[in-house]
């Protein structure tokens, strides 16, 4: 017996001393602009491109035009100041420390490598400055280690008695959205677009506690990273015309009010159901594959699923929702917008024939148009997206059960 218990000392003896060997700091990568300790800025020289630039600091475009409010990724000039996805080091931070965020609720979260030390920290800091801040209030959200293309929810339930919290908005990278009031607090959808890069990323709730009173919390999540495959895409003679940058502009500029449309509480209760049923018709074109048109640069990713099915198929409903649109758009081709609230839309393009109008309400199975291949399609099949404040995320996704929905 005693001699076990020597073998026991020992191997905590060495374990320690393992621990505080290989011990390192781990490094993040912020996306959100916050303060970085050394500037992460760029000035454009004569020859960059935005492409360029995002291949020499390891980012994308879609990031540098987020950070930067560009819209044009063709438009930069010489002598410009862009800020960069900066890599930020974690504070060494004790066992003790880390713990607390599993004792604070979240348990231990799926990433890979060193980053659940900086996961555990910013977490347990988060927490923390919750509690000091709003007593009474608790937030969670989730998931906490997403992939691209996911929708992170945040659900904030304040005690009554307590404090009274109003106009509650998130924010991710730079951009704020709205809180929606539902029966026990607030919730929001908080989409991360396809080309959100790995690393830590902090989502800001802001709370106007009362009239005189504003905080903000950053709330981590840790990205982590999926391998996407490239698709080159040639387009029949004649529908390469529905490239041009300004008709795909214009069409975007109409849909975004659309999609701004879709307010209210959450119209659903269960996950969203497949508009086609996948174990009839495949999926031809997953959401998220990079993708290049006519032997261009890849520019862009594939915003929603394509599943492939005869002409004349009928579409349905995956929840219940209200039909923001239902027209005939150039590069879409036919198409509906379905509003389900709380900044959720689902989207149908290249339909053949629609079934439904706008403000019509439908029902999670109600047929709402026909499988075709109007717009730019080079075969009939459905586009079916799902955006979140009019970004688009991954639709798979919504069909399975996820935390924290309403």
């Amino acid at each position: 017996m005693k001699r076990q218990k020597v073998y026991r000392w020992w191997l905590v003896v060495w374990l320690g001393w393992l621990f505080a060997a290989f011990w390192r700091v781990p490094e993040v990568r912020a996306q959100d602009g916050q303060p970085c300790p050394t500037p992460a800025t760029y000035t454009v020289q004569p020859g960059d491109t935005l492409s360029a630039i995002a291949a020499r600091f390891d980012t994308d475009v879609t990031t540098l035009l987020t950070l930067n409010n560009l819209s044009d990724p063709d438009y930069i000039f010489v002598g410009q100041t862009l800020r960069l996805p900066c890599p930020i080091t974690a504070p060494v931070q004790t066992v003790a420390a880390a713990l607390a965020g599993i004792v604070a609720g979240q348990g231990m979260p799926r990433v890979q490598g060193e980053g659940w030390i900086a996961w555990w920290q910013a977490q347990a800091a988060a927490r923390q400055q919750l509690q000091e801040t709003v007593p009474g209030l608790t937030v969670r959200w989730a998931p906490v280690a997403p992939v691209p293309g996911e929708t992170v929810v945040v659900r904030l339930r304040p005690a009554p008695s307590e404090v009274s919290v109003m106009t509650p908005t998130v924010r991710v990278l730079d951009t704020w959205y709205p809180m929606t009031e539902v029966e026990d607090g607030f919730i929001a959808f908080v989409p991360l677009h396809g080309f959100v890069q790995p690393g830590l990323l902090g989502i800001t709730v802001g709370l106007q506690v009362t009239a005189n009173m504003t905080t903000t919390v950053d709330l981590p999540v840790w990205v982590q990273e999926k391998a996407f495959r490239v698709e080159y895409i040639t387009l029949p003679p004649g529908k390469g015309a529905l490239l041009d940058p300004m008709l795909v502009r214009s069409e975007l500029e109409r849909l975004a009010v659309i999609w701004q449309q879709a307010t209210g509480p959450p119209m659903w209760t269960k996950p969203f159901q497949w508009p086609l049923d996948p174990e009839v018709w495949p999926t031809t074109a997953p959401y998220g594959n990079r993708r290049s048109y006519n032997g261009g640069p890849v520019r862009s990713y594939h915003t929603g699923q394509d599943i492939a099915a005869p002409e004349g198929t009928p579409v349905r409903a995956p929840a219940p929702g209200v039909v923001l649109m239902a027209d005939r758009l150039d590069v879409r081709g036919f198409g509906i917008v379905i509003g389900h609230g709380a900044g959720v839309t689902s989207n149908y393009w290249h339909l053949s024939a629609l079934a439904v109008e706008p403000g019509q309400r439908v029902a999670a199975g109600d047929v709402i148009g026909y499988v075709g291949t109007t717009g730019l399609s080079t075969g009939a099949h459905l586009h079916w997206e799902i955006r979140v404040h009019g970004v688009p995320v991954d639709p798979a996704l919504w069909t399975r059960p996820r935390p924290l929905w309403p």
